[in-house]
């Protein structure tokens, strides 16, 4: 059977507390998270090869 890769999840806000929870319940449903606080920071995720 082959593996399935988890979905994956850009949580963006500029609450470092609050985008850490997310990310971490976000995981622990089986989703790759990657996290952001500043425009640039999504750039440069979204310019990154997975």
């Amino acid at each position: 059977m082959p593996m399935l890769t988890p979905a994956s999840v850009l949580v963006f806000g500029r609450d470092y507390q609050l985008v850490h929870t997310r990310g971490l319940i976000l995981e622990k449903a089986g989703f790759q998270v990657r996290t952001a606080s500043s425009l640039p920071d999504i750039q440069q995720l979204l310019s990154e090869p997975r």
